[in-house]
């Protein structure tokens, strides 16, 4: 026999029995998405981080192994990156940057799409001034939350074009 353990609810009084089963069905999908809308959140948070440390292995750390990034919009033609490809570009770019600091403005958590959209802004020292971006990220998860599958990053392409090209690096 399965002993099912329904988390309580705080409801007002309900005046039918179909509205007792949307009361439950609501609180359970509320219990279910928290856990993983929490470690969800975690993640995302962690993901910044790694960027505000500057470390290789910190950035690489909660991409899943089959994790994906691309840089939009599209018409900046910059191919996805697997894992290896972004770690590559990444290390070539670290010593380019130094005081790098990400502020995320807005975010918003999808638990059942397993997706956060964050709204950030970036700036470092760099050896022709200081950098600024801002930025619009599309994080996917794993089902469990702890890890990134897929980062959909759209940046001030214009701003990004002229910027990489002083710098003298592709954007």
């Amino acid at each position: 026999m399965a002993l099912f353990v329904l988390p309580l609810c705080a409801t007002s009084l309900l005046p039918s029995p179909q509205h007792l089963t949307t009361s439950v069905n609501t609180c359970i999908a509320g219990a279910i998405g928290d856990s993983s809308i929490a470690t969800q959140k975690k993640t995302a948070r962690m993901f910044i981080d790694a960027y505000n440390a500057w470390d290789v292995e910190a950035v690489m750390e909660y991409r899943a192994p089959d994790c994906h990034q691309q840089a939009l919009p599209i018409s900046m033609g910059k191919p996805a990156k697997n894992n290896l490809e972004y770690r590559k570009y990444f290390e070539s770019i670290m010593p380019l940057f130094s005081n790098f600091t990400v502020s995320v403005h807005k975010e918003i958590h999808d638990a059942e799409a397993r997706v956060s959209v964050m709204h950030a802004s970036s700036m470092a020292n760099t050896r022709i001034g200081t950098y600024t971006n801002e930025y619009a990220l599309f994080l996917t998860f794993t089902k469990d939350g702890e890890r990134v599958t897929k980062i959909e990053e759209f940046v001030d392409s214009a701003y990004s074009a002229r910027f990489f090209a002083d710098l003298a690096i592709p954007a």
